[in-house]
């Protein structure tokens, strides 16, 4: 209701709320579809407290929250790897192509997961900048749930490289 959306915004933007009270309003009100709960979770975006925020990315990528595309962006950058990738979904859930130029570069994180959403996100929108890390990823040495989505991502490209690496993986002992 109304009401309970204005509650909730007014619980999620006071600081002297519980944090952990707060992180768990910003994550359901997913389920929210008014003006005045997306203002609260844009709010809450560049919040200090890591899950609060990373509770807010979580809701924002739920509801595909377009207004949220800059924070997105800037969420790619986060210190926590899951907001990173809620970021990533995000950008995806709203068809945010021209963010890809912003996303590539987590192909390379060090953290498996936020490489696994990136892979997908290129895969997505079949990004043939993103070719020559994708083949890469699909080395012996890398994480194989990465390296199972870049072949799935290589799937998807109608190129020669990408037929030829997958030729040669035919053989591959996994």
């Amino acid at each position: 209701t109304p009401a309970a959306s204005a509650r909730l915004s007014t619980v999620l933007n006071d600081d002297n709320e519980e944090s952990s009270t707060r992180a768990l309003v910003a994550q359901w009100m997913f389920r929210l579809n008014d003006t005045e709960s997306q203002n609260a979770l844009i709010a809450q975006a560049m919040s200090d407290d890591d899950y609060i925020r990373e509770r807010t990315f979580y809701s924002l990528m739920r509801r595909s929250v377009k207004d949220a595309q800059p924070l997105f962006l800037m969420g790619l950058n986060d210190k926590v790897a899951q907001t990173q990738i809620f970021a990533i979904n995000g950008l995806s859930r709203i068809n945010d192509t021209s963010a890809s130029s912003a996303v590539q570069p987590l192909l390379l994180s060090e953290n498996s997961r936020v490489q696994y959403h990136a892979v997908n996100f290129m895969a997505k929108f079949g990004i043939v900048g993103a070719l020559p890390v994708l083949i890469n990823l699909t080395a012996v040495d890398r994480d194989p749930y990465v390296r199972t989505a870049a072949v799935q991502a290589l799937a998807k490209f109608k190129d020669n490289q990408s037929a030829l690496t997958l030729m040669e993986l035919l053989n591959d002992a996994d």
